[in-house]
């Protein structure tokens, strides 16, 4: 019974949490000793910020869409909405799209990341949470960078430095767009385009198939992330926004464990 109750309580201040902070993990959540709870609420304060991140995405494919349906096919005598055109150049300068007007790549690039393989790369990069670098860097992923316009850390034994992220949020966003910019996944999208365009699922057993260049373990990585994927029964959060709509996964996780 007390650890019944023990449960919803801590669902309470997690969920409480989320709706009023996500910078960091709660202070609580360090607290957690027992494995199998840890990896229940890790899943119940990302979970949310995930999908929030894809719907933002989803935003702007349907914008891109939008623009290529009624803006792009203008008569020559009608001048482009300027605002318009301006949002477009912002979102190809962001994904990397060199060619304003080249359709494919937006829709290609523009596009939801499986909610289990940001879940299970998170999970493995941080330690479901428990790193130095996700406790004090908000940094889930495993971002290192070159940069000096961004904050991040010098590492011991490394050239590049370690990101850090002002929250949860932001680390998300960021590995979102990496996955969707970079060189390095070009075969993760265009995989993903593919299922899209035959009206095949892209779930996350799919998408860590094609993350071979993530890490500098290549295969190891993604048996690794095969892995933690299975045992947690990660799947099951995979959604494909039909509608655009964020879902409210507030049921106990009782399928995880404590692999």
């Amino acid at each position: 019974m007390v650890r019944i109750l023990s449960f919803f309580m801590l669902s309470f201040v997690f969920l409480s949490a989320y709706e009023f902070d996500t910078k960091s993990f709660p202070k609580e959540f360090h607290e957690i000793d027992d494995v199998k709870l840890k990896k229940e609420e890790f899943i119940r304060v990302l979970l949310p910020i995930i999908e929030h991140q894809n719907n933002q995405i989803l935003k702007e494919r349907a914008f891109v869409d939008k623009f290529f349906s009624e803006e792009f096919f203008i008569t020559l005598d009608k001048k482009m909405n300027k605002d318009v055109l301006a949002k477009l150049t912002k979102i190809a300068k962001k994904y990397n799209i060199k060619n304003l007007f080249d359709k494919k790549a937006y829709l290609q690039k523009i596009d939801v990341i499986p909610n289990s393989m940001a879940l299970a790369q998170s999970a493995l990069e941080s330690g479901w949470g428990s790193s130095e670098y996700s406790k004090n860097l908000n940094n889930l992923f495993g971002h290192y960078t070159f940069r000096k316009s961004v904050k991040a850390h010098r590492v011991q034994g490394k050239r590049e430095k370690i990101r850090e992220f002002e929250s949860l949020d932001k680390a998300v966003k960021q590995y979102m767009l990496n996955i969707n910019s970079h060189w390095a996944y070009e075969n993760f999208r265009e995989r993903r385009a593919d299922l899209r365009a035959q009206n095949v699922d892209f779930n996350g057993l799919e998408g860590v198939n094609h993350l071979i260049k993530y890490s500098e373990i290549g295969k190891k990585y993604i048996r690794k992330l095969e892995t933690v994927i299975a045992s947690s029964n990660l799947v099951i959060y995979d959604r494909f926004y039909p509608e655009r709509k964020e879902s409210k996964h507030l049921v106990a996780l009782s399928h995880i464990n404590s692999f």
